[in-house]
């Protein structure tokens, strides 16, 4: 086999490999594979900053810090700008590795991986975007209630499955590299579930 294709072992038989090894040792669920949430805050932390970066500068000329200054709430069309160029930022940044191995580039830092939580295979780059990010974001924006909902998103991962929100929304579950190549499984590159007929 050759390195880097998707003739290789595909996700799902990685995992479900795993699980049979853990069966024998009489490990009970998919929980030991599942990113901690350190882990997953921490890949968080680093995307959050990253978008930080590149998007402070653009207040400037959209008028974020003369609002802030005078103590006024951005305008429709600020938050609008705001929401759009930051869900276009996003994707420029992480597209690429979304589409190629389930990460953005904190979750390529940290090792770990978005995967379908069905079929345990990498999602397409616009499921990502389109149902994990999208309508949490979108949300978000309206008044009083959006902060709820993104801090009742945050607050998901506490439950035993440690899928937020966003996670169920779109049948993701994240997992950690690091325990999977800890069991001796061969690397993972798989073709997104989207993209198989």
């Amino acid at each position: 086999m050759q390195r880097g294709t998707t003739s290789q072992l595909s996700l799902r038989a990685s995992l479900d490999a795993h699980l049979e090894r853990s069966k024998r040792k009489h490990m009970k669920t998919l929980d030991d594979i599942l990113a901690s949430r350190w882990k997953r805050l921490g890949g968080s932390l680093l995307d959050g900053l990253i978008m930080l970066v590149i998007i402070i500068p653009t207040w400037f000329p959209v008028g974020v810090f003369e609002n802030i200054e005078r103590g006024e709430e951005l305008s429709l069309g600020q938050n609008l700008f705001l929401l759009i160029f930051g869900l276009l930022v996003y994707l420029a940044v992480n597209g690429v590795l979304l589409a190629k191995c389930g990460q953005t580039v904190g979750k390529k830092i940290v090792g770990t991986q978005i995967v379908d939580s069905e079929t345990k295979q990498i999602v397409s780059v616009w499921k990502v975007f389109g149902l994990r990010l999208v309508p949490v974001h979108l949300i978000s924006q309206i008044p009083f209630a959006g902060g709820w909902v993104g801090f009742a998103n945050a607050l998901f991962i506490f439950r035993k499955d440690k899928r937020c929100i966003h996670d169920l929304i779109a049948g993701t579950i994240v997992i950690d590299l690091n325990k999977i190549s800890n069991q001796n499984l061969e690397p993972i590159v798989t073709t997104p579930v989207d993209e198989v007929e």
